[in-house]
């Protein structure tokens, strides 16, 4: 059983970052507050030594001594809210590095699956701003221990020994502060719901105008007005729930301050009362009178602003919280580090939105043979591939590695020894070489990296050299979509593996260079298992087995020849691509 990560759990966590300049913070914070709370007590013998010394009864030096504890006492109290302030601002900084590290962990562990679920974005975007959110959360309920309690605690008991009924009324006031506080908690949360998706759609439509893929097609179809038009619509959604929220908070937290005020009024009567009855004397009442500001803006900030912060930080905070507490793969503990054989039984797939697109696929594959999946778009192809890759795991059925259920092995290991490469590959604006080397990062082999890219068809004569920076953001050559995706099969090929796929690999090759890379794909396949998704079926002719797919299931499976035979299917696929280059199609 996963252990869930609870606020607790977070506070140590936040704690582990700096544990030594963690307790100094807050040591220091305690400092001011006593300090803070026990320069009331200053005045009030600074003033009755005054009175007393005015009278005769008490000589200079008694006077001298108390306005020297009062002077030592606000000193200190500064000092210690300086030290505690900078320790604070130093110590949010690395607690937010680590918070941010640790949802960047959880991403890398998830299943890839999780990534096609609308809501699991939400949350990631929810995570982020809530690790933002946990060092403020933290630092508030840790002041409340150290700055707000004491100060109240040591106040409260000098109150209550002067009149116990003014210690009462002072914190009696701000009750409804405190309640108005639990009601903005859940205006908060819900507003926090409603805004994650809201947040990403902004962050899409910037991007649309703004972004480098985007912007050349943007320009041309004329569309950077409407993508304006929907960031503007929806950051006016944004800005209106926002403001919304703040409405009802600000109503909340009005009502909350005219009884405040009232009770204030209340607690300065009952300080006049106090003296004309005799309860306190002089240097008691300025000492109060003095002071009772600085209880009340304390009240008021703790209270009316910082739990104010509190509840709109939790309201983060537990989307952080829910996304640590995700689901994540099992670790069973079973590893496949060879791949002799590949077995499907009876798999069936659907994505987060219940669309199945996959349905009791069933064939086995084993080491040495390269098998081409094929079919019209949408038949499932991909996500096939992503499956036999252990990307994705199965609804239902199993999918077997050397006779290891992929479900009982560990989700990390499921990718080791396997390589790919996607129709939807990515451009890492990094060096010619980094790129190569992505494929395989624990070594670092230069022979194969020019080796791989030879395979590929890149000539490092033309315009490249192994250090050329690509992509134009970082100061770099630009590439066209073909040679971006000639590097990413140069990736593919540079990582050493059992399995390799490649998924419509030369959609973007001019076609000398795609039946020299399909040649070279065959020497490379050579006693690896090997698939192949393509649409081009005049270069699947080697493969030893075709899988022929439709709406999600496998029609046929067979050799080039037995499919033109046996799968009329396959036959309209073959004739339809064969009249491009032939005038009589096979018969």
């Amino acid at each position: 059983m996963k252990k869930q990560i609870n606020l607790v759990s977070l506070f140590v966590d936040v704690f582990k970052v700096a544990p030594l300049m963690f307790c100094v913070e807050y040591f220091f914070t305690a400092v001011d507050s006593v300090a803070l709370a026990f320069i009331a007590m200053a005045i009030e013998r600074f003033f009755s030594n005054v009175l007393s010394f005015t009278q005769g009864s008490i000589d200079l030096v008694q006077i001298i001594y108390s306005l020297a504890i009062l002077a030592a006492l606000n000193v200190l109290s500064e000092a210690g809210s300086g030290i505690a302030s900078y320790f604070g601002e130093v110590y949010a900084d690395l607690s937010n590095r680590r918070l941010h590290e640790r949802v960047n962990e959880k991403i890398g562990k998830l299943y890839a699956i999780s990534f096609e679920n609308p809501k699991t974005l939400d949350s990631v975007n929810k995570a982020y701003s809530g690790a933002s959110a946990s060092r403020q959360v933290t630092n508030i309920v840790m002041d409340i221990f150290t700055l707000y309690m004491p100060y109240f605690v040591i106040y409260s008991v000098y109150l209550y020994s002067l009149r116990p009924i003014l210690a009462f009324c002072v914190f009696i006031v701000f009750i409804p502060t405190l309640l108005a506080q639990v009601v903005k908690s859940k205006i908060f949360i819900e507003r926090e719901d409603e805004l994650a998706a809201l947040r990403r759609k902004k962050e899409h439509y910037a991007n649309c105008v703004s972004q480098r893929e985007y912007v050349k097609e943007t320009r041309i179809l004329g569309v950077v007005s409407y993508f304006f038009n929907l960031y503007d619509r929806t950051l006016g959604t944004i800005t209106h729930l926002l403001i919304k929220s703040k409405r009802k908070a600000a109503a909340v937290d009005s009502f909350a301050k005219v009884l405040n005020l009232l009770g204030y009024a209340g607690v300065l009567y009952l300080l006049l009362d106090s003296i004309f009855k005799g309860f306190i004397g002089i240097g008691a009442f300025v000492a109060v009178f003095t002071s009772i500001k600085t209880v009340f803006d304390l009240m008021d900030e703790l209270i009316g602003s910082r739990l104010g912060d509190f509840s709109d930080g939790y309201a983060k905070l537990k989307g952080y919280i829910e996304f640590l507490n995700l689901d994540m793969p099992a670790d069973n503990g079973k590893s496949v580090f060879e791949h002799d054989s590949i077995h499907l039984d009876n798999v069936c797939f659907e994505y987060p939105d219940g669309l199945e697109v996959l349905s009791n696929i069933s064939f086995a594959v084993k080491k040495g043979e390269t098998v081409a999946i094929v079919g019209e778009n949408g038949s499932g192809k991909s996500t096939l591939v992503r499956l036999l890759l252990g990307v994705y795991l199965p609804k239902s059925g199993a999918i077997y590695h050397n006779n290891v259920n992929t479900s009982d092995l560990q989700y990390s290991d499921m990718h080791k020894n396997v390589s790919a490469v996607f129709q939807d590959f990515k451009k890492y604006k990094m060096t010619l070489e980094e790129n190569v080397r992505m494929g395989d990062l624990s070594k670092d082999e230069r022979t194969k990296v020019l080796s791989s890219l030879n395979i590929s068809g890149i000539d490092l004569s033309e315009k490249f050299d192994l250090e050329t920076n690509l992509g134009r953001e970082f100061g770099g050559i630009d590439l066209s979509i073909g040679e971006w995706q000639r590097v990413a099969i140069a990736r593919g090929i540079y990582r050493n593996s059992d399995v390799i796929a490649f998924d419509e690999p030369t959609a973007s090759i001019d076609p000398l260079q795609e039946y020299q890379l399909y040649k070279a794909f065959a020497e490379i396949a050579q006693g690896k298992i090997a698939f192949i998704v393509t649409h081009r079926l005049s270069c699947i002719k080697f493969c030893d087995k075709i899988i022929v797919m439709r709406q999600g299931k496998v029609l046929y499976i067979g050799s080039h020849e037995k499919l033109l035979g046996g799968c009329p299917y396959y036959k309209t696929l073959w004739n339809s691509q064969a009249e491009m280059y032939t005038e009589t199609p096979v018969s």
